[in-house]
């Protein structure tokens, strides 16, 4: 049975989620603060599964419509779910987990004009202020791909790209992403997205991914130790596939920065899908660090801050 399509009418927010998840770990901030502006929707994509399993130590199954439920109560945000499959159910070749993070595959090439479709056709009886999309920060194969199924749409003034957490607080990453997609800050001397040659970029990605709860919670120890060196081989590959000097024809990149008033609160809606929290992050202490360290990063001298991107105008390109 198809899903059931947004309420029709204007929204102060939308946040296109690829996962339940996505939105509340990257835009808690943004809901709250566009609460107080109006109504706010997240539409999330791929929140179908083919059965209750823990696959790349995730859980996939029921209790994650049951915390997308407490976080939209809690938050005060209406949540609709498109129920495409996640990757991991979606294609075999998914089912190893360095595959869901690499380009799609040629099924999913051929399948894109139809997702496509169905996003833009759920959002027609919507209006908004603001559209927030992934800018698809980690290469997950589900976030690549609502973010090109909105490429389109670049440039237009109503909409901006998050940051996908907990990607983008991985060194490198953000900066790697950005490279891909065009012209950026780290190009204009900001230091948090310096460019860095490949060798090093490698060598800080894998020394902050060895430091995540993901890593660290691999039991016994001697399955961390041999995974260790595994884990870093696949992460200096990913990083060597997108490494490169960014194309001058491809558009300019712009931020712009949502200061958090409150990081316990964003903390604590993140904390609402327990499932994926305890996944990423040892404790709610372990994600303020995270969030603070971002933070760090972020001209302006935020103590907590949320950052989504927009193309500059006249700027737009193709994915």
């Amino acid at each position: 049975m198809p899903a059931e399509p947004p309420a029709a009418g204007h929204y102060a927010l939308v946040v296109v989620s690829p996962h339940l998840d996505d939105a509340v770990f990257s835009c808690a901030g943004a809901i709250a603060a566009a609460r107080a502006r109006g109504p706010v929707l997240v539409l999330n994509v791929f929140s179908r599964f083919s059965g209750e399993v823990r696959r790349h130590g995730v859980v996939l199954g029921a209790m994650r419509q049951e915390e997308e439920r407490r976080a939209a109560a809690a938050l005060g945000f209406a949540s609709v779910c498109l129920d495409e499959l996640d990757a991991s159910c979606r294609r075999p070749e998914y089912r190893a987990i360095g595959n869901v993070f690499r380009p799609p595959v040629a099924a999913d090439e051929a399948w894109l004009p139809a997702l496509r479709d169905r996003l833009q056709a759920a959002l027609a009886g919507c209006s908004w202020d603001l559209l927030l999309a992934p800018l698809a920060v980690g290469w997950h194969v589900d976030h690549l791909l609502v973010h090109r199924a909105l490429a389109g749409w670049r440039g237009r003034p109503d909409l901006a790209w998050y940051e996908d957490v907990p990607y983008c607080w991985i060194a490198e990453a953000l900066r790697l992403r950005l490279d891909e997609l065009g012209r950026h800050p780290g190009d204009e001397g900001d230091p948090g997205l310096a460019p860095r040659p490949a060798p090093l970029a490698a060598r800080r990605l894998v020394a902050d991914y060895a430091r995540s709860a993901l890593m660290r919670r691999l039991r016994p120890a001697p399955l961390r130790w041999l995974a260790g060196p595994v884990v870093a081989g696949y992460l200096r590959r990913l990083v060597a596939a997108h490494a490169g000097s960014p194309r001058p024809e491809r558009p300019r990149w712009v931020p712009q920065h949502l200061p958090l008033a409150d990081p316990a609160a964003r903390i604590a809606a993140m904390a609402s899908y327990r499932s994926q929290f305890d996944a990423f992050f040892l404790d709610q202490e372990d994600c303020r660090r995270r969030l603070a360290a971002h933070a760090a990063l972020v001209p302006g001298g935020h103590a907590a801050v949320e950052r989504r991107w927009r193309v500059a105008e006249g700027m737009c390109a193709p994915a």
